[in-house]
């Protein structure tokens, strides 16, 4: 069940341990854990399975519901919703959902600057206003990330030296966003191997607007 979307899985994994199959479903993220530690969505869950019954079933529940978690893309556009321009690096979901919530929240076209035309591209379909420029300049730089751990980072190398080369200009300027789930604990911080295209870095000037709280 390699393929199972991770919302089914937490679920059948919550229900499974309800009925007193734990070994099974610890047995089941063992070898899934084994196989895919370069995935941080999956590590979280993987690792979630160990410890007492209820605790575990617990532990699942929230991570289902932290997955659907609307607060992500609205803590980051809370500090982008004020800035004059917004370095983007990337046209994925989440960076689309958080820049979607930031325009919801201005009343003026704001400039969204980024060296990737193919990133330009992207943007137009929101409405907005892609400039062609060096994004570590814009007022707010907007870091996707593979997985955070406090305040330590992982991304690719090209993304996190912009990061650097934005902090260097602004200590302020970089707000970080990952997935929910890319959020990792200390236990899945100790199991997440990422893969050889992903870099890391920590700088606890850059501000990761959500943090989840864990069970």
């Amino acid at each position: 069940m390699i393929d199972e979307p991770l919302p089914d899985r937490l679920g059948r994994w919550r229900d499974a341990v309800r009925a007193g199959d734990l070994a099974g479903i610890r047995a089941e993220a063992d070898d899934l854990l084994e196989r895919n530690a370069s995935d941080p969505e999956l590590v979280t869950a993987c690792t979630a399975v160990h410890g007492e019954d209820e605790t575990i079933v617990n532990r699942l529940g929230h991570l289902l519901a932290l997955d659907d978690d609307v607060r992500v893309p609205l803590a980051a556009a809370d500090h982008l919703a004020s800035a004059d321009s917004i370095g983007v690096l990337s046209h994925g979901p989440l960076t689309i959902e958080v820049l979607t919530a930031v325009l919801q929240r201005t009343d003026e076209l704001l400039p969204l600057v980024t060296d990737r035309p193919s990133v330009a591209r992207g943007l137009v379909g929101l409405g907005a206003h892609p400039i062609l420029d060096d994004p570590a300049t814009a007022d707010r730089l907007l870091l996707p990330a593979v997985a955070i751990h406090e305040h330590r980072v992982w991304s690719s190398a090209a993304i996190l030296e912009m990061a650097a080369r934005a902090t260097r200009l602004d200590p302020t300027a970089v707000v970080v966003h990952a997935r929910p789930l890319a959020h990792l604990d200390d236990r899945a911080r100790a199991a997440f191997r990422p893969e050889a295209w992903v870099d890391e870095a920590a700088d606890e000037r850059w501000t990761v607007p959500f943090r989840p709280d864990r069970p």
